[in-house]
């Protein structure tokens, strides 16, 4: 079984499922060997592009891979955040912290100052 880390009770991490992947996966050996080259260099990947083209086969593939490798180079697991149905990018934080089992950041009157933003 292929897994990512969850929080349990008490904050301990425990094993979660990675969604399953829909149908069966053909080719796409040389980008999942450039992803796995770029995951383990960046830990953060997005990949981008139209709709239909496999970008979600090819990272679930890609984290099912990392997550079962031998290496233990990702011992705390591995995560998928879905983006692709969000219409509001100030929604991403949110989607990111529920994937990785921690609270979201919640804005405050400092929330301008650590944008960065001179405006208020």
């Amino acid at each position: 079984m292929r897994y990512s880390a969850a929080f349990g009770e008490g904050g301990s991490r425990v094993p979660a499922p990675l969604p399953a992947e829909p149908n069966s996966f053909i080719g796409r050996d040389r980008e999942l060997r450039e992803l796995d080259v770029l995951v383990r260099a960046n830990r953060v990947l997005t990949l981008c592009g139209p709709g239909g083209i496999g970008k979600t086969r090819l990272a679930l593939r890609l984290l099912a891979s990392v997550a079962a490798s031998p290496d233990g180079e990702f011992p705390d697991g591995v995560f998928f955040v879905e983006l692709g149905d969000l219409a509001q990018g100030e929604l991403v934080p949110s989607r990111v912290a529920a994937a990785l089992g921690v609270l979201p950041f919640i804005r405050t009157s400092r929330w301008p100052r650590l944008r960065g933003d001179r405006a208020r």
